[in-house]
């Protein structure tokens, strides 16, 4: 037993020190630190006090519940900055108390709650709808889809501002977008349309660009509805571990009204080689109908680590969180639902212990 445990010990270190070399995690090596799965819900409902951001703490829980809540006034975009900490909440004019509805940043968001104040926050007069946000975590910079004006709103070192602000830059847009995401390790960003578009614009490097820049690619998608009355596309996640694009489409919108979707577009490195804006890209999976119980749904964010996958899904109009496995396709239904009575926006931190 004793050479047993002499020699693992030598063949670990051995690993070990090569995968110092190498940069990659050593095999049976435990986590430095358990990870989390950590949800944070943007709450939309009416009535004093609703317009908040609830956390659930194990959201892979078998029935997760909210476990605090931070009482932001916001209604929209949520983002959790996980190399500094910072939670991030936006929101739009129809609840805002001001003319411009105010973006907060507080400090510690593993635990933050309604008792604490942000830690800094900013307006900006010309930013009248906030939807959906997404931030880069290298140069600090926040995006913020402006839907009502057809654009994007970027804050650069952005939670350093204060008082009322302008944005660094403007992207000018032929359309409404709901989201905006940005994936760091391919430096993109993905934007969504809400009204009548089957678009999804691709932008690289997006810090270069300003103005009415094109996007580097236009990926076009068959949604379950092809009338420009029955498509809003709300959200668009990327997975660069997976390649794998996942877009939300809420349809009709309507409580009395299954028809939302999940479109889910895998190896979208090929896809966007050969795609073109001559005719729309047949998604992998779409997960759509009534067994999947998605009437309206606003987000999507995904579980990607091995063994998970999940995906989650904030639906709106049934008050609900789906959460379905990585392969649902069709009329699908999820693997495990829990109860939100206004979700709007998501984040998922599967990252800060």
């Amino acid at each position: 037993m004793t050479r047993t445990f002499k020699n693992f010990s030598s063949t670990l270190l051995l690993v070990c020190t090569l995968a110092a070399l190498t940069g990659c995690e050593p095999l049976g090596a435990p986590d430095a630190a358990p990870k989390p799965t950590r949800l944070y819900v943007s709450s939309s409902a009416a009535g004093t006090g609703n317009q908040k951001v609830d956390v659930f703490d194990a959201a892979d829980a078998a029935a997760p519940s909210i476990t605090r809540s931070i009482q932001s006034g916001n209604t929209e975009g949520v983002w959790v900055d996980t190399e500094s900490n910072i939670l991030i909440h936006a929101g739009s004019k129809a609840f805002a108390a001001s003319p411009s509805p105010t973006v907060k940043f507080y400090a510690n968001s593993t635990t933050v709650d309604s008792n604490a104040a942000p830690t800094s926050q900013f307006t900006d007069t010309l930013l009248t709808n906030a939807r959906e946000i997404t931030f880069d975590d290298v140069r600090k910079s926040l995006y913020i889809a402006n839907q009502t004006k057809n654009e994007i709103r970027i804050y650069d070192n952005a939670p350093s501002l204060t008082g009322n602000v302008t944005a660094s830059r403007v992207l000018t847009l032929p359309d409404d977008p709901w989201s905006v995401f940005y994936d760091r390790k391919s430096d993109r960003l993905f934007i969504a349309f809400d009204t009548g578009s089957d678009s999804i614009y691709i932008y690289n490097n997006p810090q270069l660009k300003n103005g009415n820049a094109a996007p580097d690619k236009v990926l076009r998608l068959k949604t379950t509805y092809n009338t420009n009355a029955q498509r809003r596309l709300h959200n668009a996640w990327y997975s660069n571990k997976l390649d794998v694009l996942y877009v939300t489409d809420v349809g009709n919108g309507s409580p009395d009204s299954a028809d939302g979707s999940v479109y889910v577009v895998e190896q979208l490195a090929t896809v966007l080689a050969t795609a073109t804006t001559a005719a729309p890209v047949t998604p992998t999976r779409t997960i759509t109908g009534l067994a999947t119980l998605l009437k309206n749904p606003t987000d999507v964010d995904v579980d990607d680590r091995d063994g998970r996958e999940d995906i989650y899904i904030s639906e709106k109009a049934g008050a609900k969180i789906l959460v379905f496995k990585f392969g649902a396709t069709g009329n699908a239904a999820p693997a495990k639902t829990f109860p939100h009575p206004s979700p709007e926006d998501i984040f998922l931190d599967i990252f800060t212990p």
